[in-house]
């Protein structure tokens, strides 16, 4: 529990990051399903 107290800020801006690819991801995806649409 320590080290995840003291990793806290590193641990979060990895989630975030992670968070921040993933939604890329999606975008992207709806992206070239909207393009097939059209």
């Amino acid at each position: 529990m320590l080290w995840f107290l003291k990793n806290k800020d590193t641990y979060t801006s990895l989630t975030r990051q992670t968070a921040t690819v993933h939604n890329k991801e999606k975008y992207r995806i709806i992206q070239t399903r909207t393009a097939r649409k059209n």
